[in-house]
């Protein structure tokens, strides 16, 4: 069941560069591998400094095991036996089933332990046993065995519901998997009965709860896809077919040919872009009849080091689907609106040279890209987002309220007293008050920022983005913004890959911010998409004063309104109404209401109204 079995000419030249890759990254000495752990992140204490990784120690034995030679061999034993060891095997500790991130650390230094990795290791130990069990000793096989069992008790005390999408259907697979390739009765019967109530969940709401994940989606469809080659159950097959099809269709309706991105918004990713192997798994399942890379020539031993080259049985797209990526159906506009978490809902705009989408409210997590847009070519893609940041890490107590129609976004950022900090649940705000050095927010561009012309207006609190390849061009809006007391600056700021158009609400010496204290905190920000070409008689207003026909133009575009129509006269600015505890705010047919003052989390968003075109678009119900 190796690789092999479908290597083609793009995996034949990739496959040796990527081993010789992570060859490099091999410390013979401690039998792992090695990464540099950075200064943000999850669960691990180890901050800036080079770690010895046991998750991606199991991932590199499995490549080298299933994709390398028989000269690998010796390595996959080692590396084997000093990681499965690290397990923690007392079923009486909470932390019974799982392994710590690095050898560094043990599961009680740990920050928060990872209970994912019972799900995670196992299958990798799942995935050597299914693809090359004979080249293991039997002494070997049986301590993957035991390992692989504590793995799925751990799984089944813990019991992960079907709205955590990629553990939910991970934990399917290794439980149904493993309890067929070992017999094990119960360990079946549980990841049948779970797999069962994950499939009439995500059927019903015809979405994944994690909605949208260039990361997890492609997850779940891994899992799914393995699932369905690997189990013997007809049933289960037949019900990992049908979520393979959902997460297709999700794919294929969100990919944006005009840029080779998956349009937003995204719900739990871990960059803007994406990365080359991800591109690379989609021309693979669609038999390169795209082309999102530059294959052969883009891929260097360089910038292929972490992205996991991988095994897992060959992605196909169903045929249905295929028509989404070569670009066939894409000379009219398209919104999608989906409830994915009900009452959150997403609201997507593809036109053929851009699209934009958004989340109605969610925290300002770094996982959540609730307003997503991509412009440019797919060679030259860039991407922005809307963010609140905390000393350049995503500020979770950050509110995010947004309407939409088409080419134009209106959101608010209030701010929570009860809720996260660089975490929605494993780093949570004390005190309702922060420490920091800087908070923003900010629309943060991303991939090959050179292209944009960026002008600040008269006004000093708008922005005209121009597109250079494409002729498309943003108005950024900064409307109303307050901060407590303080001052607050609307600046552009750019770097090397990267530039951020910010409201910046503190900036200067470590301070404590005490949201409890603040009377006034939130952000009003809008952004317009304009189009080249189409008339130059649309004049872009200063200060809220409509120009006259062909007087005082900045530029000769003219945007879209909610029902697809041009204007002929101007570009509507985001009017703000201040009352005593409230903001309303208008853009054209898009409307929001929010209080001024920071709260907690729920409350907060329940007083936030949205509205296009007269109507809410937050119901309870949907």
């Amino acid at each position: 069941m190796g690789r092999e079995k479908h290597m083609n000419r793009t995996d034949e030249i990739l496959l040796p560069m990527y081993l010789q890759a992570r060859d490099k990254q091999y410390d013979p000495k401690e039998r792992t591998t090695t990464r540099y752990r950075g200064v943000n992140g999850y669960h691990s204490r180890l901050k800036d400094r080079i770690v010895h990784d046991i998750r991606d120690s199991f991932i590199y034995a499995r490549e080298l095991l299933l994709l390398g030679g028989e000269e690998d061999l010796q390595r996959v034993y080692d590396i084997l036996y000093r990681v499965i060891p690290l397990q923690d095997i007392n079923p009486s500790r909470k932390t019974y089933g799982i392994w710590p991130y690095y050898v560094e650390e043990s599961l009680e230094q740990m920050d928060c332990p990872d209970w994912n990795w019972a799900d995670f290791i196992a299958k990798e130990m799942l995935l050597m046993l299914i693809g090359k069990r004979a080249a293991l000793p039997l002494e070997l096989q049986g301590r993957m065995q035991d390992a692989i069992w504590h793995a799925c008790q751990a799984i089944i005390k813990r019991n992960v519901g079907p709205g955590y999408t990629n553990i939910s259907v991970m934990g399917a697979y290794v439980t149904i998997v493993a309890g067929e390739l070992f017999g094990w009765t119960n360990t079946l019967e549980y990841g049948k009965k779970r797999l069962e109530r994950l499939y009439e969940y995500n059927k019903s709401k015809g979405n994944f709860s994690e909605f949208n994940s260039p990361t997890y989606t492609f997850v779940a469809l891994i899992d799914l896809n393995d699932l369905k080659i690997h189990s013997k159950d007809d049933a289960c097959r037949a019900m990992a077919e049908e979520l393979c099809d959902m997460a297709w269709e999700t794919i294929a309706c969100h990919y944006h040919p005009g840029t080779g991105q998956l349009a937003g918004p995204h719900y739990r990713a871990y960059r803007m872009l994406l990365s080359k192997g991800k591109k690379l798994d989609i021309e693979r399942a669609l038999d390169f009849k795209v082309k999102l890379s530059d294959r052969e020539a883009g891929f260097d031993v360089e910038n292929i080091v972490g992205e996991e080259y991988g095994y897992h049985e060959a992605l196909h797209c169903p045929e249905k689907y295929k028509s989404y990526f070569t670009g066939e159906l894409s000379g009219q506009p398209c919104i999608l609106e989906n409830a994915f978490e009900p009452p959150k809902a997403a609201y997507t705009f593809l036109h053929s040279k851009y699209t934009i989408g958004s989340i109605n409210k969610d925290e300002a997590w770094n996982q959540h890209r609730n307003v997503l847009g991509f412009l440019g070519t797919v060679d030259a893609p860039i991407g922005f987002n809307l963010k609140c940041l905390h000393d350049n890490w995503d500020y979770c107590s950050g509110l995010m309220s947004t309407v939409q129609d088409r080419g134009r976004v209106l959101s608010v950022m209030n701010f929570s007293t009860n809720s996260g900090d660089t975490h929605v649940n494993l780093d949570m705000v004390k005190d309702a008050s922060i420490l920091a050095k800087e908070l923003i927010v900010t629309w943060q561009f991303e991939g090959e920022v050179e292209y944009l012309d960026i002008e600040k207006r008269r006004d000093g609190h708008s922005f005209l983005v121009k597109e250079k390849q494409t002729g498309i061009s943003l108005l950024i809006d900064f409307a109303y913004v307050v901060f407590d007391k303080n001052p607050v600056e609307i600046l552009l700021e750019r770097e090397e890959g990267l530039c951020r158009i910010s409201a910046v609400l503190y900036r200067g010496d470590e301070k404590k911010l005490d949201f409890s204290k603040m009377k006034e905190a939130a952000v009003v920000t809008s952004l317009q998409v304009l189009t080249e070409g189409e008339g130059a008689d649309c004049c872009l207003a200063e200060n809220g004063q409509e120009a006259e026909n062909g007087k005082n133009a900045e530029d000769g575009s003219r945007i879209e309104d909610g029902a697809g129509n041009k204007s002929e006269k101007r570009i509507l600015p985001t009017l703000c109404k201040r009352e005593a505890e409230k903001i309303e705010a208008e853009l054209g047919n898009l409307k929001i209401t929010a209080p001024l003052a920071p709260g907690k989390e729920k409350e907060v968003f329940s007083k936030v109204g949205l509205f296009r075109n007269g109507q809410s678009v937050w119901k309870e119900t949907l």
